[in-house]
């Protein structure tokens, strides 16, 4: 099994989190299902390997072609197939916005095969991907692509607000209530929701109860003797109800039952996953891990 990141280049780097990509053979007996967390990322999924079966909101639906992953509000569940090889842009939150052009909101929660979602050239795209022979050459088509979109968009002055409202509620220390943002920049908060809700697609308290669940994934990963009332007040929350509620929610596990289920697996993967790695995605989907590295493009 392989899962490799690469850096963007730096005049994509406010937009996009990584290039990465994976080629797993599945040679033993999956589960039924693996679990995906919501991270609050966009991606560009260009497959290489065979159809698998994704479970979004409860519907199933088999995923054969190039597609673009919408944001997810909940967890999603994946049936291995017998070869998943994939190579992706990973957005930031709201980073796809400026190369998409399309509210985020409109394809949440499902894959989009290119041509329906966004057309002719980005198939063309996809032809140019297929055809290279190396990621390195892969990367560079796209940082092209992507550059020259970005060079040609009206909607970069609207991602720059969002993503500078994300950084007011995601100060470390002092982090701003959601209820001040409509102050803090001089409008009311149902302008900036509807402006999270076309940039990201989801709202600021959407987000924001993703980011609190990836921390306390996190937390959980790095340190198994950690307590559960522990994690719960370094990811932010105030009490463990609000924490087991949320946690509930969003993964359809308890945090107890979570940990339990998946550490076992987090245990086979190389410890500099999750060094390199803060998206949990990724450690649900490893079985058997022969090599992960992150390099700068």
């Amino acid at each position: 099994m392989k899962y490799i990141e690469y850096k963007p280049h730096s005049a994509l780097s406010e937009y996009v989190e990584c290039f990465w990509s994976t080629d797993v053979t599945n040679t033993i007996s999956p589960r039924d299902m693996e679990s995906f967390i919501p991270d609050g990322n966009i991606e560009l999924v260009f497959n290489f390997g065979d159809p698998h079966t994704e479970v979004k909101n409860g519907k199933k639906e088999c995923v054969k072609d190039s597609h673009v992953s919408g944001i997810q509000s909940k967890s999603s569940h994946v049936v291995l197939p017998g070869r998943l090889k994939h190579f992706c842009v990973r957005f930031k939150p709201g980073g796809a916005f400026p190369f998409l052009g399309i509210p985020a909101h409109l394809f949440a929660n499902s894959n989009y095969p290119l041509d329906i979602l966004l057309g002719k050239e980005y198939l063309l795209l996809e032809e140019q991907i297929f055809e290279a022979p190396n990621d390195t050459d892969r990367i560079k088509i796209l940082e092209n692509f992507l550059l020259n979109k970005l060079s040609g968009t009206d909607f970069v002055s609207d991602y720059r607000f969002v993503k500078s409202c994300i950084n007011s509620l995601l100060l470390p220390e002092n982090p701003l209530k959601i209820n001040d943002l409509g102050k803090l920049y001089s409008t009311n908060y149902k302008t900036i929701e509807r402006k999270f809700k076309k940039i990201i697609g989801l709202s600021p308290s959407e987000l924001l109860k993703i980011k609190r669940i990836n921390n306390a994934v996190r937390h959980m990963y790095h340190s198994a003797n950690t307590s559960l009332t522990e994690v719960a007040y370094a990811s932010g929350y105030y009490d463990q109800s609000h924490f087991i509620r949320e946690f509930k929610q969003i993964t359809n596990l308890t945090p107890r039952e979570f940990r339990k289920k998946q550490f076992a697996l987090v245990c086979t993967t190389e410890q500099n996953l999750l060094s390199c790695r803060t998206v949990v995605e990724i450690v649900q989907f490893l079985q058997v891990t022969d090599s992960y590295v992150c390099l700068e493009n």
